[in-house]
């Protein structure tokens, strides 16, 4: 996106040294409220502050702007930390995922039509039919689905787990977690990209979120 309307929230979280950033972006266009949300941002974080004006602040490529910060900021080593959370602005962009710093891990939310296999497929190329152009692009052997599919699937179980405390008491999810393939595609057809972890949460309203994060994979589920 080359326009947002604001940048809600691009900061180390203080008090909790574990994670980084979490970043949220509004998309939208620029408006007087947005073009004084980031004079604020710019004072707010002289480390990090460009001499830009708040106006062309909104126009440059935002996922850009941002991987620019957090590498400034790991290389300062003033914000020690491991993981890095972002909505799915930045998280259903491959790109922006695969440039992050390695030292940390992400959680990157997702929509719900992000499509994964559950193991890995066959990958070929398919065989010259004698006509036209003779193929040379991978295609997979089965088709991947939705995450969406994999938290309406009752062979796979929630379990409950305490996300935090709110200010009513313990904030208490459903929750699906397991290793997927992600799947990338390439013309008209999908092939596996990289296997991950797929983090499902169902609230107490009904509401289900979808994550994927890069931890390896003998990390504990709890530490997810």
């Amino acid at each position: 996106m080359q326009l947002t309307q604001s940048l809600d929230r691009f900061r180390p979280l203080t008090g909790i040294s574990s994670i980084a950033y979490f970043l949220r972006s509004t998309e939208g266009t620029p408006s007087t409220p947005a073009r004084k949300a980031a004079n604020s941002w710019n004072r707010a974080s002289p480390i990090l502050s460009r001499q830009m004006s708040a106006w062309s602040f909104f126009f440059v490529n935002l996922t850009t702007l941002a991987l620019e910060m957090i590498i400034q900021t790991a290389a300062s080593g003033l914000f020690p930390a491991r993981w890095i959370g972002c909505d799915s602005f930045f998280g259903r962009n491959k790109e922006f995922l695969a440039s992050l710093p390695e030292e940390y891990y992400y959680f990157a939310d997702i929509p719900e039509n992000i499509m994964v296999w559950q193991s890995m497929p066959t990958v070929y190329v398919p065989e010259y039919s004698g006509r036209g152009k003779k193929p040379e692009k991978l295609r997979a052997s089965t088709q991947p689905i939705p995450v969406s599919q994999i938290a309406r699937d009752k062979s796979i179980p929630w379990r409950e787990v305490v996300l935090g405390e709110g200010a009513k008491g313990p904030i208490v999810a459903q929750v699906k977690c397991l290793r997927v393939i992600e799947a990338t595609k390439e013309s008209s057809h999908f092939i596996p990209y990289q296997e991950v972890w797929l983090y499902i949460r169902k609230y107490a309203d009904g509401k289900v979120k979808y994550a994927f994060s890069n931890a390896p994979a003998d990390i504990k589920r709890t530490k997810l």
